[in-house]
């Protein structure tokens, strides 16, 4: 059955893609735990920028499966890279998983085994794994109630007297279960509720090689002219985010990790995906579905140069026809030649980023683009653009302060002048 809360906004694949992966998507019953005397604790190692090492055995160095990082049918970490003891501890210890630098990560994979930390009363230390030094899970823990002296990070191979190994309560691409949910409810549980109803979590203030999201700020200027507070997560303390979270009747975004922080709002709320790029959100359609979300994914991006993966390259969001469908649908207000003025600087930052992400050598060969895909991708954005609102000579005008503007990067000057003369010849054979 297909949930009749999901409204879609794209095209014919990707919604047939969102609909298939949301009826795959199962709910988990009467959760687990099991326990390994003399249980080993394993380091997190990552070996070959690929194979992620790290989790928890028995005494002969037997993997206990139920320590490992599910997601759908596949392990994504749970091997043994040393088959060592460094340390041994004479306590028993509840194993509260693993916890990945990446934020969203750290909420669906980390705090998957958190439900029994209120199950259990009688072991009150417990032991993690992390992918990093900082310890910054902390304050997670400790609204959950635990305390430093009773955390252990493995950064070693620790042998204890026992280890208990809670059932992941989530799997980011197959399940969930209500202890999953609950954990979060009992996460935010002492913090207010933000009198803030309306919600954006922007990523313009994110900045990292490739993940650039060129074009997101009309969208925050847009939601911010129809009476959204913008709010810039990695720039607030995690307890300003719950409280917002908490308080929010309406959750906007990029889809991604930023939107995965509605795992800390109420049940039965409104959320506005803006997707920005042709793929589907596993992980977020099991928020959906766990809370029963009322959501929305809407198509607002353009693949001048199409992803082979989900990141290494910037995105592109612009107005397209799904876009404008649902600012009709739901009355948001906002200024149509305006965003096609703004399109095309976009366009051309877009390139921009793109040419400092090879400059950077962030881009495999794959995923390189040539010199007729760049005047292809050009030509589209001349025809798609401004046609309602400029006669032709206008165009040509406006095309021509466009190319000066993308090629200024360009260091030296004769292979400067000769692609401007390529693109002006194009420009004014166009009709």
């Amino acid at each position: 059955m297909i949930y009749k809360n999901m409204h879609l906004y794209c095209n014919e694949n990707l919604e047939s893609s969102f609909k298939d992966t949301y009826n795959c998507i199962k709910k988990k019953e009467d959760m687990s735990f099991v326990e390994v005397e003399k249980g080993i604790v394993h380091k997190y190692i990552l070996v070959d920028n690929y194979n992620d090492y790290g989790c928890v055995t028995d005494k002969d160095y037997n993997i206990i499966d139920d320590s490992c990082l599910y997601r759908g049918t596949g392990i994504n970490c749970g091997r043994v890279h040393r088959k060592e003891v460094d340390l041994y501890i004479d306590k028993e210890v509840i194993f509260l998983g693993l916890y990945f630098q990446h934020y969203g990560h750290e909420l669906l994979d980390g705090c998957s085994r958190l439900w029994f930390i209120n199950k259990n009363v009688d072991i009150k230390d417990y032991c993690y794994i992390s992918q990093t030094d900082k310890d910054d899970h902390f304050f997670i823990f400790n609204l959950l109630g635990l305390s430093s002296k009773n955390l252990i990070r493995v950064d070693k191979n620790i042998q204890f007297k026992k280890v208990i190994i809670p059932q992941a309560s989530n799997n980011i691409y197959l399940s969930y279960s209500d202890e999953f949910n609950e954990t979060f409810r009992k996460i935010g549980y002492n913090i207010e509720a933000s009198k803030k109803k309306k919600i954006y979590l922007s990523r313009t203030k994110f900045n990292f090689p490739g993940m650039n999201t060129v074009g997101e700020k009309n969208i925050e200027y847009i939601l911010k002219n129809n009476g959204f507070t913008i709010v810039y997560p990695e720039l607030e303390k995690l307890e300003t985010v719950i409280s917002l979270m908490k308080g929010a009747e309406i959750v906007a975004g990029i889809a991604g990790s930023n939107m995965h922080n509605i795992l800390f709002a109420r049940d039965n709320i409104i959320e506005y995906n803006l997707l920005r790029t042709n793929r589907v959100n596993l992980e977020q359609l099991i928020i959906d579905k766990m809370k029963n979300i009322q959501s929305y994914y809407i198509e607002d991006f353009y693949e001048p140069i199409p992803p082979i993966r989900h990141y290494a390259i910037p995105y592109l969001i612009c107005l397209t026809k799904y876009l404008e469908a649902f600012f009709i649908d739901e009355k948001i207000k906002y200024n149509k030649k305006e965003l096609y003025d703004k399109f095309a600087y976009d366009f051309l930052d877009y390139f921009r980023n793109y040419s400092e992400i090879i400059f950077n050598d962030h881009l495999n060969e794959e995923s390189k683009i040539s010199i007729e895909d760049l005047v292809h991708n050009l030509q589209l954005m001349f025809s798609y653009y401004d046609g309602e609102f400029l006669d032709l000579n206008k165009k040509r005008e406006r095309y021509k302060k466009y190319i000066d503007m993308f090629l200024w990067w360009i260091p030296i000057r004769k292979i400067r002048y000769k692609m401007r003369g390529y693109f002006y010849n194009k420009i004014d054979k166009n009709k």
